[in-house]
């Protein structure tokens, strides 16, 4: 039959395709790496903004409540000195925060921005091509 090829593709043929094929994956995955981790930094661009807004506003608010509850201490208690007044609020309002930012930070600690999925194919490609036993 004219057209038809009749021979076997060579073994060195063979294994050069699935190299080149093997390449091409890894670098689709590369891209597709960069694309979640690029997807997952505008995430968490977008979500700051309203984070930090709100942040300034409630720090705003905890300095115009403290404040007043300093005063109302030194209106309870005369026998209180005005900076007594200020200084229990402000320590209970540090320790307060102290403890937040703490859990914060813990909660920060178990967060991965990498994706996972694609990090781990990459891995088990690059594994395969180095030692395809």
């Amino acid at each position: 039959m004219p057209g038809i090829q009749t021979t076997e593709p060579s073994a060195t043929n063979l294994v050069g395709d699935i190299l080149d094929d093997a390449t091409r994956l890894v670098q689709q995955q590369l891209k597709m790496f960069a694309a979640e981790t690029r997807d997952d930094l505008r995430k968490a661009r977008d979500a700051a903004y309203p984070m930090f807004f709100g942040m300034g506003l409630a720090a705003m608010g905890v300095l115009l409540l403290g404040t007043a509850v300093a005063l109302m201490l030194h209106w309870a208690f005369p026998t209180l000195p005005m900076w007594a007044s200020f200084g229990l609020v402000g320590g209970l309002l540090a320790a307060g925060g102290s403890l937040v930012c703490y859990g914060g930070k813990k909660q920060f600690e178990t967060n991965n921005p990498l994706p996972d999925r694609s990090a781990q194919a990459l891995k088990e490609n690059v594994q395969w091509l180095t030692n395809p036993k």
